[in-house]
């Protein structure tokens, strides 16, 4: 061990306001041993390291090597919560953007099919009532089927894009309460 690390050791050690006796007592080891590792004739192991920096309230890196840039235990622990916090109102956004998109479209989606069913229903009634297209030929049978059927998916499909529209519309508005 260099002497550096064990000044280090000394300088925490006073500033903390402990002697080695209180400290070898909270540590469960020789103050002995700890005068060695101010002497730098030994090293602490990891377990003790591991201690030291939990008593002095410091990272690992910072006990070791003295460099007081880093963060303390409890900032490491400040700046995880602060991230965590961060990432919570970015996926919060997120989820807000796509809400609102699919609000949207969802909305689109309805007035489309709405606008479709109007269609369909038109050509069905137009269809039954005898009308002739263009060439003077009667509309057949098949053409009233296929616009019926095409008139039920109009009506799924505005149902469809009616309950996600709704849906997201909701969901956005919660979050957008919660923030």
């Amino acid at each position: 061990m260099d002497y550096k690390t064990a000044d280090r050791l000394i300088e925490l050690r006073k500033k903390n306001n402990y002697s080695q006796d209180e400290l070898s007592e909270k540590l469960s080891i020789s103050r002995q041993a700890i005068s060695k590792w101010e002497r730098a004739e030994s090293l602490p192991d990891t377990e003790n390291l591991i201690a030291l920096a939990r008593l002095y309230n410091i990272s690992l890196d910072s006990l070791v090597h003295g460099d007081d840039t880093l963060s303390t235990t409890q900032d490491y622990h400040q700046n995880v919560k602060t991230n965590e916090i961060q990432e919570k109102q970015r996926t919060t956004g997120n989820n807000r953007i796509t809400c609102l998109i699919l609000s949207i479209i969802g909305g689109v989606i309805a007035l489309t099919c709405l606008i479709l069913i109007g269609y369909f229903i038109a050509e069905i009634i137009e269809t039954v009532g005898g009308y002739y297209d263009h060439m003077g030929q009667a509309y057949v049978r098949s053409e009233i089927i296929g616009y019926s059927i095409a008139l039920g998916f109009s009506i799924l499909g505005f149902i469809a894009g009616l309950i996600v529209g709704i849906i997201s519309f909701k969901k956005f508005r919660k979050t957008n309460k919660s923030n």
